[in-house]
């Protein structure tokens, strides 16, 4: 049986290239979205299921889920694609921007994967692709409290006129397994030539 991967955010961009991808090397493949019926091309493809899934609606992401596993039998990836951005200086950024972009780009990456690891703990595993300083799942929420803020981190370290305290969060990638870059400790940021 061909293997499937569950897609989310992939009405179009990276998503649907991902989904598309997915589809031409011979997988199954569970291409969700908020609307579906927006997908007619995808949806026409074979071994391709257009679902419903709203990352920041939990009910969503079980009912995406579960017409996976009733469709294609068995689940073995997640690409975790959905989010947006709102693009600004930083400060500028008003708090309920924030607060949305988080919902959907953090606590969604969250919501599907709590909705997909127990299929995979079941079938004897887990998905290479969740992103762990340890690696255990014990420590996850740790781990996403103090990953969460490298990025922000990372903007003010490049930007040296923005005069910003360096992060102590690590932010270097290290691959374990096949094709699992998680997480390790702190990378020195690039060098930048003096012009």
């Amino acid at each position: 049986m061909a293997p499937t991967v569950l897609i989310t955010g992939a009405s179009s961009g990276i998503g649907k290239a991902t989904a598309l991808h997915f589809q031409q090397k011979g997988w199954q493949v569970a291409a969700t979205m908020r609307q579906p019926e927006r997908a007619q091309d995808l949806a026409a493809l074979p071994n391709v299921r257009c679902l419903a899934l709203d990352v920041g609606d939990r009910p969503s992401i079980e009912r995406a889920v579960q017409e996976t596993l009733a469709t294609f039998g068995d689940l073995d990836a997640v690409v975790n694609n959905a989010g947006f951005a709102v693009i600004g200086p930083f400060e500028a950024a008003s708090e309920e921007d924030l607060q949305r972009q988080f919902d959907t780009n953090v606590y969604g990456v969250v919501r599907v994967m709590q909705a997909v690891l127990p299929h995979f703990r079941d079938r004897g595993g887990a998905p290479s692709s969740t992103c762990l300083r340890w690696g255990d799942g014990w420590h996850s929420r740790c781990t996403a409290c103090t990953t969460a803020p490298s990025g922000p981190s990372k903007v003010c370290r490049s930007r040296p006129s923005l005069n910003c305290v360096p992060s102590t969060f690590g932010s270097g990638w290290s691959n374990r397994g096949p094709s699992a870059p998680t997480f390790t400790g702190d990378r020195k940021p690039p060098c930048k030539k003096k012009v």
